[in-house]
């Protein structure tokens, strides 16, 4: 994972997970997650997940932070 300073006095996120088995595609990839977090204004950020499945199947998660 990675963390840094944002805009507007918050911090951007970023994550990543590779999960592996005998079975998986390329070097026993199964499955890919990714999830992020950006500032957008002090409080409020945007949040998004994303996950790739080896078979094809995906999922997207999209979603706000709202902190006062």
């Amino acid at each position: 994972g990675l963390c840094g300073p944002g805009c507007c006095g918050g911090s951007y996120s970023a994550e990543g997970t590779v999960y592996f088995s005998p079975s998986g595609s390329l070097f026993g990839v199964s499955r890919v997650l990714l999830a992020a977090g950006i500032p957008i204004f002090p409080g409020l950020a945007v949040e998004a997940k994303l996950g790739v499945d080896a078979g094809g199947l995906s999922t997207l998660s999209l979603g706000w932070n709202l902190k006062f």
